[in-house]
């Protein structure tokens, strides 16, 4: 019988509860079929996730071009899932209101951006943070040397998923017994450890921002992974013919 996707997310939660990460028996490694990876989809997911990873990157100068430089691109996007296309404030603007909301604000921190913090302890260096560490460091992913974030920083998961993205695109039609490995941790870390932490951060944002960027992308952000589960469904092929979810 084939798994649908509701199957193989409680097959993920539970098996992460008993295995290593990207541990899966013969029959559930079997279940997906590499085939029906809808790639277009694949491809526009893993672009909104690279780019949103920026966005939650202290913005310096080189961050803060690339930024303003694909904002146009993402347009819809945010039209979408924002309910409008954000204002980049000027950078010397930019940067004190990351650090305000993100860093420190006169001793303590509005919006942590720590997946962490919104888990059941919500304890830094906590069981399930050492658990992203071994998916982090099976799957192969390296940070650029200039990111100096723990691996749950928001950011910093935005981008493992779009790199586990890339991968499945780049290996969609090859033997590769991996790809299976790719679908579980991408599928782990977007409802384990950046889905639980959507509604409680851009909630802070909207309480403490001055500017109406990060209220704008925190809100794209959140209505993404609202969305998840259909956008899932239609990117790993568990329907046909179906809307795009990332296209409108």
């Amino acid at each position: 019988m084939e798994m649908s996707f509701e199957s193989l997310k409680e097959t993920i939660f539970a098996q992460s509860r008993t295995l290593r990460p990207g541990m899966q028996d013969k029959h559930e490694t079997s279940a997906w079929d590499k085939n029906r990876l809808d790639v277009e989809s694949a491809l526009a997911l893993k672009n909104i996730f690279f780019y949103l990873s920026l966005i939650f990157r202290y913005p310096t100068e080189q961050i803060y071009s690339e930024i303003a430089g694909h904002l146009e691109a993402f347009t819809d996007f945010f039209t979408d899932y924002g309910g409008a296309v954000p204002e980049l404030p000027p950078i010397d603007d930019l940067q004190p209101e990351y650090i305000s909301l993100f860093v420190n604000n006169q001793g303590f921190v509005p919006a942590a951006p720590y997946a962490s913090c919104y888990q059941g302890d919500g304890l830094l260096m906590s069981d399930n943070f050492y658990r992203l560490r071994q998916i982090i460091m099976e799957s192969g992913f390296m940070l650029d040397a200039s990111v100096h974030e723990l691996e749950d920083h928001l950011a910093v998961l935005l981008e493992f998923c779009s790199s586990l993205l890339n991968t499945l695109v780049e290996k969609n039609n090859s033997s590769d017994k991996n790809l299976m490995a790719c679908i579980y941790a991408l599928l782990e870390i977007s409802y384990r450890y950046i889905e639980p932490l959507v509604d409680d951060f851009t909630d802070k944002i909207n309480s403490y921002a001055s500017y109406d960027f990060y209220k704008v992308t925190g809100k794209a952000l959140k209505s993404l992974f609202h969305d998840a589960d259909p956008i899932y469904v239609q990117l790993l092929g568990f329907r046909s013919n179906s809307t795009n979810e990332l296209q409108g």
